[in-house]
């Protein structure tokens, strides 16, 4: 009925009673859901970060980590003060980290023991739950009244700050990036842009705009609409556009996965059974102009095998193969151990892991932890880093390879910086130490996004999986059985051109390294 009818009738006063009754009454029901929800909060934000996980590999359920990031946010702008706001994020960041790197520990269980090993786990799980607890204590110090509109832009910010802070403070621990979900989605093709970082920032992005739709004022939902639908425009340019990349040349390429298992591998009796896996798999695909063994295929130094390898070196070189092997190497008037990446074939070169793992490849502020050496007996603990600025390997045809062992691969500007020039990435990894957990599918993950950021095809060669062919963008062309013998052979394209990602790092570090740098034809 006309308002104007319902004036003149006299029931306008009767009629705006009522209104008012019914918009208490919805007061009072959400005054008091917001209580109940608070008293849950602890619970919700446990549940929150243990569902986020399942948006990483080898779930990919990506859209979980928008949702996730929305209730952590809504419990940071209900917080009552910067300390409740803290633990909220304290409580996310431990299920989130508890669920996503609990294969820590199966690794560390082999050589210290299954509670040592949980306790080390737990202790790196609550360092890193401290980063989210960072990012909330400083939304959480915000006036209450003005802490939607200020997390509006403060949020991604902050949050992308902390992940770039986790990739670098001692050491670095560039797992479980926001980003690295939505490899198999159109966001992905941000990273084109700026790294996985970007990702990250435009998730954080839509989560907050998302709320903002939920409870802003008229104007801010609007606002918050307009936000969203730039973002969704500039996907789908993304996906139009072509960044400069041109075709160097097709190469045939295998991959040969042992599927050794850990203990039996550093078991002195089983060499001879190893070397003859692998050579056995090589002879029959010298056809391939790339072989690649995975991460220390050979388990003992190279200066005890130079009869197997000078055969292997001769045969490579006579059918114009480059085979690259993954083995532990000495320098001789040092005596220091490397993990290594040897090239075999017509051009010879040699690769040094330079970013070892904490505690697993060496110990950490060694006069102070030396002690804590003894308490554990793992292969290779005490490695040297090999040097920052080592050459490109080269192959056939003046092509280049950018070589990176296992964790490397995980940083995405070390990755980038160290990858101008090459017209292809190469990954040796044994995730066999994680038995049969998430981790090996994280880190293949993890190579899918350097694939697209740097529109470089990756060849990822793992002991017992996931050995894969993965295409400039990101897309996992060919994959291995996991746990299984298995020789993955295909094609894969060598490119020159830079995505603007690239051409960013490589401006940024001539300007900051002052040194000339390939330059793409």
């Amino acid at each position: 009925m006309p308002w104007h009818l319902i004036q003149k009738i006299g029931g306008a006063n009767l009629v705006k009673n009522v209104l008012n009754r019914i918009a208490m009454h919805d007061l009072t029901v959400i005054s008091q859901q917001s209580r109940f929800i608070r008293r849950l909060m602890p619970f919700l934000l446990l549940l929150a970060g243990g569902l986020a996980i399942l948006a990483f590999a080898p779930y990919r359920l990506s859209i979980l980590i928008v949702i996730a990031m929305m209730i952590l946010l809504n419990s940071w702008l209900c917080a009552q003060s910067k300390r409740q706001a803290g633990l909220y994020g304290a409580l996310f960041g431990f299920a989130y980290f508890g669920f996503g790197v609990y294969w820590v520990s199966i690794s560390l269980s082999y050589f210290i023991g299954i509670w040592p090993a949980w306790l080390a786990t737990l202790l790196l799980i609550i360092v890193l739950a401290l980063f989210p607890a960072l990012v909330g204590y400083v939304l959480g110090s915000i006036p209450i009244k003005r802490r939607l509109t200020l997390s509006w832009f403060l949020f991604p910010i902050l949050w992308v700050s902390t992940e770039c802070l986790r990739s670098c403070l001692f050491g670095g621990f560039p797992w479980l990036l926001l980003g690295y979900t939505q490899t198999d989605t159109w966001l992905a093709k941000f990273a084109t842009l700026g790294s996985v970082y970007m990702v990250s920032f435009i998730l954080c992005l839509i989560s907050v705009n998302f709320l903002v739709l939920w409870y802003g004022r008229r104007k801010q939902r609007w606002l918050s609409l307009a936000v969203l639908l730039i973002i969704a425009a500039v996907t789908g340019a993304l996906h139009v556009v072509a960044w400069p990349l041109h075709t160097k040349k097709t190469l045939s390429v295998s991959i040969i996965q042992a599927n050794i298992e850990l203990k039996r591998k550093w078991h002195i009796d089983a060499l001879e059974g190893i070397l003859a896996h692998y050579r056995t798999r090589t002879e029959k695909n010298w056809s391939s102009d790339i072989i690649v063994w995975p991460e220390t295929a050979i388990p003992v130094p190279a200066y005890r095998l130079l009869t197997y390898l000078t055969s292997l070196n001769r045969e490579a070189t006579k059918h114009r193969t480059s085979l690259l092997i993954g083995i532990p190497t000495v320098q001789e008037d040092t005596q220091r151990y490397y993990n290594s990446l040897l090239l075999l074939g017509k051009e010879h070169s040699i690769y040094h892991k330079r970013h070892l793992v904490p505690f697993g490849e060496y110990v950490p502020f060694k006069p102070v932890l030396r002690w804590l050496a003894k308490y554990w007996t793992i292969p290779m603990s005490d490695l040297a880093a090999g040097s920052g600025n080592q050459a490109l390997l080269p192959i056939s045809n003046h092509l280049f390879v950018a070589p990176f062992i296992c964790y490397e691969i995980a940083y995405p500007y070390e990755v980038t910086q160290s990858m101008l020039g090459a017209n292809l990435i190469i990954v040796i990894t044994d995730d066999v130490w994680f038995g049969h957990s998430a981790a090996s599918a994280q880190h293949l993950q993890i190579a899918q996004m350097r694939a697209l950021e740097n529109g470089r095809y990756v060849l990822f060669a793992s002991n017992a999986g996931d050995s894969a062919i993965i295409d400039e963008s990101g897309y996992i062309r060919m994959r291995a059985e996991l746990d299984k013998a298995y020789v993955l052979s295909g094609k894969l394209t060598a490119y020159d051109g830079d995505t603007p990602w690239v051409s960013l790092v490589r401006k940024f570090t001539k300007l900051t390294v002052g040194r000339s740098l390939p330059i793409e034809d």
